[in-house]
């Protein structure tokens, strides 16, 4: 942004313009910080409301899930992935669906303060669930997620798909 210097039109009557202080944009800018620090604590909001959506990922920007590449059957596997972080967010669940024995559909679910002046951004929000594959083969994990933030509720628009090799049980 380019600054662009103000001057009166009329010079005032004592000849010469007065100096303004720079106080007021050093101000501004101290109430910004204690902004910054202060809005995440949606906590303290009285009367907020919750609402649970479909968690936001960005790739590129959030850290990459963590889903391994090989199981074996009938193991329970941890499955890790974030989503987009903010100061009314906080994790709700992580859903665990399965489509066909060699399917699972792996969709986090975050709250989100309603109608809250909060930071738009914040640390990642990490979800955990078990996947089980019982039989041997391929499989497919399927992580889907939101991309977009919005007001009302978010639904799973984005989806990324991890392949599994599943390995005989013993």
């Amino acid at each position: 942004m380019v600054g662009v210097p103000f001057r009166p039109a009329v010079p005032p009557r004592g000849g010469r313009p007065k100096r303004m202080s720079r106080l007021p944009r050093h101000l501004v800018r101290g109430l910004a910080a204690v902004a910054a620090v202060v809005l995440p604590a949606c906590d303290d909001v009285v009367g907020l409301q919750w609402a649970r959506v479909v968690g936001k990922y960005n790739p590129g920007d959030d850290p990459e899930p963590l889903i391994s590449s090989e199981a074996i059957a009938g193991v329970p596997q941890e499955v890790t992935v974030w989503t987009t972080g903010g100061g009314c967010t906080r994790a709700a669940d992580t859903e665990v669906e399965y489509a066909s024995g060699r399917l699972a559909l792996v969709t986090p679910y975050d709250y989100v303060g309603v109608n809250a002046n909060c930071a738009l951004t914040g640390p990642p929000v990490e979800h955990r669930a078990k996947v089980v594959f019982n039989d041997p083969g391929t499989a497919h994990i399927v992580f889907r997620y939101s991309s977009w933030w919005a007001s009302g509720p978010r639904r799973a628009d984005g989806r990324q798909e991890y392949l599994v090799q599943v390995s005989p049980a013993g």
